[in-house]
C-alpha cells in the first residue's frame, strides 16, 4: 500500500511539469513552414512562437492578438547571393590556378557581395514577429511593449519601385527597449540587417524596419502588431 501511494507521488511532479505552459522562444518554429512563400499567409495568421505550430482550433479569423514570425522573400536575396557567389568561384578559380593576384582580389567584391547578402536567403530564422513577450526584430531580440509609443507605415518610391518601412516609436534608447536579448553569432554582425535606428532630438530612438523584402501584407503586419500595443 505504502509502495503504490509512493509511486504515485513520484508521479504527480511529472504530470504537473507536462502541464506547465512552455516557454516562448521565438525561434522554436518548428513543423510550420513560416519561411515558403506559397504558404507565408497561412502561416502569418497562425503561427505560435511558443509551439511553431498552426493552432488546429483556430478560427478562419482570428479574435485578439495572434503571434506571429515573417522572414524574407523567397526572391529577394538570391539572385545577388547565389548570382555573386558562381561570378565570385568563377574568377577565384582562375586566379589560384594561374597565381594572378589582381583576378584573386577581383574575386574579393562579389564573394563579399554575397556574404554581406546572405541573411536574405538564411530561412532558419524570423525577421520579424510579435508576441506577448514583446515585438521581436531580429539581431536584436524582443522589445519591450511599454517601450513603444508609435506605429506607423513610412512609404517611398525609388524608380517606381514602393519601399515600405515599419516606423516604431521608443521611449529610450534601442538597447535599452530591448528585455530579452537575442544571441547573435558574432560572424553574423557583419552581415545585413533588415532595419536601421534614428536618433531623436529628445535622446530617444526610431527603430526602422523594412517590410518590402519580407512575407505578409504591410497594412496586416502593422494590424497584427497594434493588436498587442494599439498607439
Amino acid at each position: 500500500m505504502s509502495a503504490g501511494l509512493a509511486s504515485r507521488q513520484q508521479r504527480l511532479p511529472d504530470q504537473r511539469a507536462k502541464t506547465q505552459a512552455p516557454v516562448s522562444k521565438v525561434f522554436d518554429i518548428g513543423a510550420c513552414p513560416w519561411n515558403k512563400e506559397d504558404s507565408s499567409e497561412t502561416c502569418f495568421t497562425r503561427l505560435s512562437m511558443t509551439s511553431g505550430a498552426p493552432d488546429p482550433f483556430a478560427e478562419d479569423e482570428p479574435q485578439g492578438p495572434v503571434p506571429f514570425a515573417i522572414g524574407f522573400r523567397k526572391s529577394s536575396g538570391e539572385a545577388i547571393v547565389f548570382g555573386g557567389a558562381l561570378l565570385g568561384a568563377g574568377l577565384l578559380l582562375p586566379a589560384l590556378l594561374t597565381g594572378h593576384q589582381l583576378l584573386a582580389l577581383s574575386a574579393l567584391v562579389p564573394l563579399l557581395t554575397a556574404f554581406w547578402h546572405y541573411p536574405m536567403i538564411d530561412r532558419s530564422h524570423p525577421q520579424l514577429g510579435a508576441n506577448g513577450d514583446g515585438l521581436f526584430v531580429e539581431r536584436l531580440g524582443f522589445l519591450d511593449w511599454g517601450a513603444v509609443t508609435s506605429l506607423e507605415l513610412r512609404r517611398t518610391a525609388v524608380r517606381n519601385i514602393e519601399l515600405v518601412t515599419l516606423v516604431i516609436g521608443l521611449t529610450r534608447p534601442v538597447e535599452e527597449a530591448v528585455s530579452k536579448p537575442q544571441a547573435v553569432a558574432p560572424w553574423k554582425r557583419l552581415m545585413l540587417r533588415n532595419w536601421t535606428r534614428e536618433a531623436k532630438e529628445d535622446g530617444n530612438s526610431l527603430l526602422l524596419v523594412r517590410l518590402d523584402t519580407l512575407t505578409g501584407n504591410p497594412e496586416d503586419v502593422l494590424n497584427r502588431i497594434r493588436s498587442y500595443r494599439p498607439v
